[in-house]
C-alpha cells in the first residue's frame, strides 16, 4: 500500500501537490468552522473574546517559534545533505587524479573503479534512495575500489601520494555512510505529532472568534490553514532530501562521470 502512495506520488508535481494538500486543509478548516457555528453562541463568543485573544496569542507564539525552528533546522540538513553528496563527489575524483602518478596497470583500474561507481550512484542508487534503500551493486564496487588499494603495493616514489588518496578514499567512505544515514528523514513521529496537532489547535482557537461579517473569519481561517500546511509540506519535502519534488540531484557524480579528467 505505501508503495502504490508513493509512487502516486511521485508522479505529482511539486506544485500540484501542494495545492491539493492546500486545498484539502483548507476545506477541511472551513468544513470545521462552519460546524461549529451552527451550534456554537456567537453572542457568548463575543463576550469571551478578550481571554480567548490572549491565550490565542500565547499559544500563536508557542506554535510560531517551533515551526521556525523546525524549518532552519531541515534546511541546515537539506543544505548539510547536499554538501556531503557534493564532498563524496569530490573526493573519489581526488582518488582518481592521484592514482595517475602509480603504473598504468593501477592507474587504469582506479579510473575505471571511480567511474563505475559514480555511474552506478547515478543511475541505481539515487532512485534507490528516493525509496529509502540504498543499492548493494554500489556498495559492492566502493569495496572493489577499497580490495584494488588493498592490493597495491607503491613504490618509494608513489608513497606519498598513495597516503593521500587514502585519506581522500577514507573521506569518500566517511561521506558515503554520512548520504546513506541522512537519507530517511531526521524528524521523529513524536514531534509530527506535536507539528500537526499544534497546526490543528491554532486553525480550532480561529473558531472561538465571531466577527460581525462571517466572510471575514472564514477568510482568515482558511489563510491560517493554508500557510501552516505550506510550511509543514515544505518541512516533509526538505527531511527526505533524495525523493519528491525537491529531491537533491547528483551533480557531483556528474561531474566525475562528464568532467575533463572522467574516463572516456
Amino acid at each position: 500500500m505505501r508503495n502504490l502512495i508513493m509512487d502516486f506520488l511521485y508522479h505529482i508535481s511539486l506544485p500540484v501537490l501542494a495545492a491539493i494538500s492546500v486545498v484539502l486543509a483548507v476545506l477541511l478548516s472551513l468544513g470545521g468552522l462552519a460546524l461549529f457555528h451552527r451550534f456554537a453562541d456567537k453572542k457568548q463568543l463575543r463576550e469571551s473574546h478578550d481571554v480567548s485573544g490572549f491565550v490565542y496569542a500565547v499559544v500563536g507564539v508557542i506554535y510560531a517559534v517551533l515551526l521556525a525552528f523546525v524549518v532552519i533546522v531541515v534546511w541546515e540538513q537539506f543544505r548539510g545533505a547536499n554538501q556531503i553528496a557534493e564532498d563524496e563527489a569530490m573526493h573519489l575524483g581526488n582518488v582518481r587524479q592521484l592514482s595517475k602518478v602509480f603504473p598504468d596497470s593501477v592507474s587504469k583500474v582506479i579510473a575505471s573503479e571511480v567511474h563505475d561507481y559514480a555511474q552506478s550512484v547515478v543511475e541505481r542508487e539515487w532512485p534507490a534512495m528516493a525509496e529509502r534503500h540504498a543499492d548493494p551493486q554500489t556498495y559492492a564496487i566502493a569495496k572493489k575500489l577499497w580490495g584494488t588499494f588493498y592490493a597495491f603495493r607503491p613504490a618509494p616514489a608513489e608513497q606519498a601520494y598513495y597516503n593521500e588518496a587514502l585519506r581522500e578514499l577514507t573521506g569518500f567512505n566517511n561521506d558515503r555512510r554520512l548520504r546513506i544515514i541522512g537519507m530517511n528523514g531526521t524528524i521523529p513521529p513524536i514531534l509530527w505529532t506535536v507539528l500537526l496537532g499544534g497546526g490543528i489547535i491554532c486553525i480550532v482557537f480561529t473558531y472561538l472568534f465571531a466577527t460581525p461579517r462571517p466572510g471575514t473569519q472564514y477568510m482568515i481561517t482558511g489563510l491560517l490553514a493554508a500557510m501552516i500546511v505550506l510550511t509543514l509540506f515544505l518541512i516533509a519535502e526538505m527531511d527526505h532530501p533524495y525523493e519528491g519534488g525537491m529531491s537533491l540531484l547528483p551533480d557531483g557524480f556528474e561531474f566525475v562521470l562528464h568532467g575533463p579528467a572522467a574516463v572516456k
